[in-house]
């Protein structure tokens, strides 16, 4: 494994959904060991298991995270990378980050697609810009941090 500052570098991937009202798909987090500090919202995705590739990863992470079961491909666009820090109180690392972007219509509306249980609770939200920048500006984290940028460049690039 690569290491930067003798810290871990695992590699990750992160899934923008946007619905047919331009909300976004975010889930919301919280460090058990850390109570003090308040939940934030964060997209859909995590680490790449051995022998995973970024697709395969992401159909985990949807299966896993909300109970989406759709086999990604043509659906997904990869539209950003992102070396990052996570300072969790426990194992922090530095991941290195493949986003990608769908459209929702297009998962739920592929013939492979079916539901079942998440294996993970999380609680899921579908928040518009505002929602995000209201969340924001109440001084609760938003992650990636960088997330009106990456918005940004979704909105120039899904445009075209």
């Amino acid at each position: 494994m690569e290491c930067l500052n003798e810290q871990p570098i695992q590699n990750a991937v992160r899934l923008w959904v946007k619905d047919q009202n331009n909300r976004w798909l975010f889930l919301s987090g919280a460090d058990s060991l850390d109570r003090g500090r308040p939940s934030w919202l964060y997209t859909l995705g995590g680490r790449l298991e051995p022998g995973e590739d970024h697709l395969a990863a992401l159909s985990r992470e949807l299966r896993e995270e909300v109970g989406w079961c759709v086999p990604l491909g043509h659906q997904v666009m990869p539209i950003w990378w992102r070396l990052a820090y996570r300072d969790f109180r426990i194992n922090p690392y530095y991941v290195a980050e493949k986003h990608f972007y769908v459209d929702y219509e297009k998962l739920v509306n592929d013939p492979n697609f079916h539901l079942t249980t998440p294996s993970e609770l999380v609680e899921i939200n579908w928040l518009s810009e505002m929602d995000l920048r209201e969340f924001a500006g109440r001084g609760r984290e938003v992650f990636p941090t960088s997330w009106q940028q990456i918005l940004q460049h979704i909105a120039k690039i899904t445009t075209r």
